[in-house]
């Protein structure tokens, strides 16, 4: 039994006959059981001439981290091995949280405001189409010399029609504002294509969806 725990112990780079290097040094942790995916990282730089150690361990790249959290995962189009599927992670990286949790923001702030512009649009259009062009007729005296006066009269946009210009400007400026948030959400997501992380399927499902385990542990 003792030799059984000393071989357990052995680093997993000397066991796939690999030279040990601290800087690829990788522990994950998967139910309370510690890995060292050196030996995986060393692989993937050399493939050639040997067999690809940890095998369930996958390398998976991310086509897009959608905002939204299915529970207490994050729901991920992932590329695994060259097919496309869609998983949940338990666990990510800090960077990719700091990114899931700024698409949540971005998402959440995208809702609103179109939910806004959805609503106040129609009242916009009414009130230009019933105050457009609509005008007070005002007068105003001037004393121009001592027995003379000039009487002028001039028309000004109604308060009403004032109001519906500057909801009019408004509803633009919120426009703008949404435009600008969807296209940095785009961005972000176009940009998940870069990140890439080692993974572990655990067998289990949430909602009809795999989830998979980064065991880097809550971050």
């Amino acid at each position: 039994m003792k030799r059984c725990i000393a071989l357990a112990m052995i680093s997993p780079a000397l066991l796939f006959g690999q030279n040990a290097n601290t800087t690829d040094t990788d522990i994950r942790v998967i139910n309370g059981r510690s890995v060292d995916l050196a030996p995986l990282h060393q692989w993937y730089r050399n493939p050639e001439g040997a067999d690809r150690p940890l095998k369930h361990w996958v390398k998976l790249t991310f086509l897009e981290i959608k905002p939204a959290y299915s529970g207490s995962y994050v729901s991920c189009l992932v590329d695994a091995e060259n097919a496309q599927r869609e998983v949940l992670f338990k666990t990510l990286p800090p960077i990719f949280k700091d990114t899931v949790a700024r698409m949540h923001t971005l998402q959440t702030n995208l809702n609103t405001l179109q939910q806004e512009i959805e609503a106040e649009e129609p009242d916009v259009r009414r009130n230009e189409a019933r105050y457009e062009g609509s005008v007070v007729r005002s007068t105003r005296v001037e004393l121009t010399s001592q027995f003379v006066t000039q009487r002028y009269d001039y028309e000004r946009p109604s308060r009403r029609a004032v109001g519906a210009r500057l909801d009019r400007v408004a509803l633009t400026e919120k426009q703008e504002l949404a435009a600008k948030v969807y296209e940095e959400l785009n961005a972000i997501q176009q940009n998940t294509n870069s990140y890439t992380v080692f993974a572990m399927d655990t067998q289990r499902k949430f909602g009809g969806l795999p989830i998979w385990d980064t065991g880097l542990g809550a971050q």
